[in-house]
């Protein structure tokens, strides 16, 4: 159905929330079949979504074992977890369009700054063992 209605240039709206543990009893080789399942099968969606075609919307939605997750103690940890998504999102504030469009044109700048020096590796580094590089293709955005 994701290329049915791409083809259509319908709007997407997904909706998604984290529910811990809820794989943790799945075979791992299960759940990487299911995701090149789901790439196989919708490469006209992601074709259109690429090339910036398509109306897209992925938004997490809190639900009460992700809440007990983050705050185990807390009385009513759902609202909590809303209140706290809402004060990142700056929903409560008298602005926020505003505060999201500055947020926009300010990543904009930093990206093309970015852009512009054409780093040729980038090269990741730690302490517990990480430590390897990755080159960039010429004219990388």
């Amino acid at each position: 159905m994701w290329n049915v209605y791409a083809k259509k240039h319908a709007a997407f709206l997904m909706l998604t929330s984290m529910m811990p543990g809820l794989m943790e009893d799945i075979d791992a080789k299960k759940i990487t079949a299911v995701a090149k399942y789901s790439y196989e099968t919708r490469k006209k969606f992601d074709s259109l979504c690429d090339k910036l075609e398509l109306l897209w919307c992925i938004a997490a939605v809190p639900i009460l074992s992700w809440a007990k997750k983050l705050y185990p103690e807390e009385k009513n940890p759902l609202t909590r977890l809303w209140n706290q998504i809402f004060d990142i999102c700056h929903i409560k504030e008298e602005n926020p369009s505003m505060i999201w469009n500055q947020k926009i044109v300010k990543c904009k700048e930093r990206a093309e700054k970015l852009t512009n020096y054409q780093f040729k590796e980038l090269k990741y580094q730690s302490n517990n063992g990480t430590n390897f590089k990755i080159e960039l293709p010429k004219n990388h955005r």
